[in-house]
């Protein structure tokens, strides 16, 4: 599991020119900088780099013992969000432990002020789910049969290569169904 993490972070990142990939060697914390100074200014600051390994794997460990005995959605908020609590990586690390549900830094933020707050990890990852079947789907379903159309009109007048396809219907889509024309 632990190659997973790392295979996935550099799918993630891609490019190590300006990122080391692999775990970090050094603090990290999620923030900003002073304008003045340049000090830190940190919604979150990271688990120590020594610690990193052994965080880790609690977490597999803990994916593994919880399978059975935890609602999935409570047991997906626990090890998404303490991923990033831990934010083993120097960068991307939302990325990689979230695919399209990053938490803000405000996230950090409210998690710091209000340790009291029932379950706000959890919470945080139903209304994900939940707007995810009540939103996102139909809104993919309704694109996706909207293509299917458009791909199945245009494919009955010419043939066409996907990429070219797929830029006309983007191209129709942003401009209320008419192409441009060129100056």
């Amino acid at each position: 599991m632990r190659r997973c993490f790392l295979r996935l972070h550099r799918i993630v990142i891609g490019d190590e020119r300006f990122v080391k990939l692999g775990f970090r060697k050094e603090g990290g914390f999620v923030g900003e900088h002073d304008h003045e100074t340049q000090r830190p200014i940190p919604d979150h600051i990271s688990a120590h780099h020594e610690d990193i390994a052994s965080l880790v794997h609690g977490l597999i460990a803990f994916d593994q013992a919880s399978s059975i005995e935890l609602d999935p959605v409570v047991a997906a908020a626990v090890l998404a969000f303490e991923f990033v609590y831990i934010h083993p990586f120097e960068d991307g690390n939302g990325r990689t432990g979230y695919d399209g549900f990053n938490p803000p830094a405000s996230t950090f933020r409210f998690f710091s002020r209000h340790p009291k707050t029932k379950s706000p990890h959890a919470e945080f990852l139903y209304e994900c789910v939940q707007r995810t079947i009540e939103q996102d789907l139909p809104k993919e379903i309704r694109f996706l049969r909207s293509f299917d159309t458009f791909r199945a009109g245009v494919e009955n007048m010419i043939d066409m290569p996907e990429r070219t396809l797929n830029n006309l219907f983007g191209f129709l889509q942003q401009n209320e169904g008419r192409l441009k024309a060129r100056p």
